[in-house]
């Protein structure tokens, strides 16, 4: 019998969250915060699931109150569900951390907003012990662990390679999902024996993990939000923009009309692109942008730019198999 893939162990444990019976309370939390001033549009802006919440919550403290704070009892449930989060993660990136713990930093999506150091099991929470078990036991099947345990070059100070995988990021991030920043050439240039290369690849394998485990957290969430995953199909897709593949990734620009598959699609949400027929495209997307314009003879028409996503959930997969050739 084949293995799951990590993209298949992430939305099957998605199916069984939904049947959660502390879903309802959670879902409860965060649609009352779309009627409260800004409040949800602000969290979901964060791009940082649960977390979002309770970082606007906690900076009313200091700025100007234009909504109401979360109850004392909301907060510690949200940080509840968020430690969940963290501590799937942990587990993940366990095969890792327990040889090379000084990776344990970048590695973890949610490092810049503060480490939380082992954060508590949840086993009756809203990801349940044996949906943890088989996210856990699939994800050091993913191409960038042995690239990272293999690897021996020192990262020196943890939080400053933290910071240097941040800013990987958010130079591969600024290119959008249609260019690679001009640095990912660098990595094809430099020979096997290239001094320069292992640290690149070592850098660009711990972007790879920290940017899947990033996505199956944003899975996760969704799954508490929405009932079923968004989907772009020959039902709501009209046209097909730009099509690129890159050093750093595959772009996709989808042109659609929302239905009852797809709404209004958000920056940082995955979405279902079922295309097969039409543009050879049977994928999970990762949205980098949307933009939505209204005519009286069209009704709403939406673009949404994307980055397709491999099995292992890395949207930045052809660099990660430039750095392990």
């Amino acid at each position: 019998m084949n293995q799951k893939t990590i993209a298949e162990a992430v939305l099957s444990s998605c199916k069984a969250l939904i049947a959660s019976p502390i879903r309802a309370d959670a879902q409860r939390i965060l649609r009352s915060q779309e009627h409260n001033g800004s409040f949800g549009y602000l969290a979901r802006g964060v791009h940082e699931q649960f977390l979002g919440y309770l970082l606007i919550d906690a900076a009313q403290e200091t700025g100007p109150t234009e909504f109401v704070h979360l109850t004392p009892e909301e907060a510690v449930f949200l940080g509840r569900l968020h430690s969940a989060w963290l501590s799937l993660n942990r587990r993940c990136m366990l095969p890792i951390v327990e040889r090379r713990p000084e990776f344990e930093d970048a590695l973890n999506p949610y490092n810049r907003f503060g480490q939380v150091r082992n954060p508590p099991d949840d086993p009756d929470g809203l990801i349940s012990r044996e949906n943890a078990d088989s996210i856990a036991s699939i994800f050091p099947s993913h191409p960038a662990m042995n690239t990272i345990l293999n690897t021996d070059v020192r990262i020196g100070d943890r939080q400053a390679y933290a910071k240097k995988t941040e800013e990987m990021i958010s130079s591969l991030m600024k290119s959008g999902p249609f260019e690679a920043p001009n640095w990912t050439r660098a990595l094809v240039s430099y020979g096997a024996n290239d001094v320069r290369r292992e640290p690149l690849r070592q850098l660009i394998a711990t972007v790879a993990l920290r940017q899947s485990l990033a996505v199956m957290n944003q899975l996760l969430f969704q799954a508490v939000t929405q009932d079923k995953l968004s989907a772009l199909t020959t039902n709501n897709v009209f046209g097909l923009g730009q099509n690129s593949r890159h050093f750093a990734g595959d772009g996709v620009e989808l042109f659609y009309q929302p239905n009852k598959e797809a709404f209004v699609l958000e920056p940082n949400q995955v979405v279902k692109v079922a295309l097969k027929d039409v543009a050879n495209i049977d994928a999970l997307g990762w949205v980098d942008h949307v933009n939505m314009n209204y005519s009286v003879d069209e009704g709403t028409r939406i673009t949404v730019a994307m980055r397709l996503l491999g099995q292992d959930l890395n949207p930045f997969g052809p660099l990660l198999r430039i750095a392990n050739p």
